[in-house]
């Protein structure tokens, strides 16, 4: 992959393994887009992609990656840009508080986000 290391590629293959299994991330309905939107989040957060978007506090399994977070949204949005834009609003949300929130904070409040 280049650019990419072994754990970006596992990455990218937990995210496209979350695609194959969703099946309604292709078939969008804008009547449908709240209601899928939380759905699209909760799934990947069960899948454990959002620990890419906001690692555990005291984690080294799942540091910060830019570009762990760079594959996991090409990958959705390729398939489903409402699925791409619901794990972008849930980071936007939950980011600054995990950069800047304390250890407390982090644990108290984020532990949610990523499920």
């Amino acid at each position: 992959m280049g650019l990419f290391d072994e754990r970006q590629a596992a990455v990218l293959k937990q995210t496209c393994d979350w695609i194959a299994r969703d099946p309604g991330i292709d078939e969008v309905e804008i009547e449908d887009c709240y209601a899928l939107t939380a759905q699209f989040v909760r799934s990947a957060g069960k899948a454990g992609l959002l620990r890419h978007l906001m690692p555990e506090p005291e984690s080294s399994d799942h540091p910060y990656d830019v570009r762990s977070i760079c594959l996991v949204r090409e990958a959705l949005a390729y398939h489903c840009a409402l699925a791409d834009a619901a794990i972008v609003t849930q980071g936007l949300g939950a980011v600054p508080l995990w950069r800047y929130g304390s250890n407390d904070q982090r644990r108290r409040y984020l532990s949610g986000a990523r499920l």
